[in-house]
């Protein structure tokens, strides 16, 4: 296992705690969405429109749920690795997706 600096975050630190968290806080805001709101609305209209909602409507939807977790948990196990994390510090246009970025140079302390 690599060595850590104090400084590390914990996203360094303890990738795989990061990975469960987000993957977690994925599920519970888009599992509930396309798994019971979307098909009740899609149901709701087809019944307006004298149709029914397909069977397996409800079953694509919550796979679909299941890839944007996957996906949310693959990125942010990426974004743990500490030489991800050196290069969102170090460039400028994404340094503000960095878990802990370096202050500017240019910046005054203000305590």
């Amino acid at each position: 296992m690599a060595k850590h600096r104090a400084s590390d975050t914990t996203q360094i630190r303890r990738p795989w705690r990061t990975t469960v968290r987000t993957a977690v806080q994925t599920a519970l805001a888009v599992v509930p969405v396309l798994g019971l709101v979307v098909p009740e609305v899609v149901s709701i209209v087809l019944e307006e429109a004298g149709e029914s909602m397909p069977a397996g409507v409800r079953v694509v939807l919550l796979g679909a749920s299941a890839v944007i977790v996957g996906v949310a948990a693959a990125a942010a196990r990426i974004m743990a690795i500490p030489q991800v994390e050196t290069f969102l510090r170090r460039h400028r246009l994404v340094r503000g997706l960095a878990a802990n970025p370096e202050p500017r140079k240019d910046s005054v302390s203000r305590t």
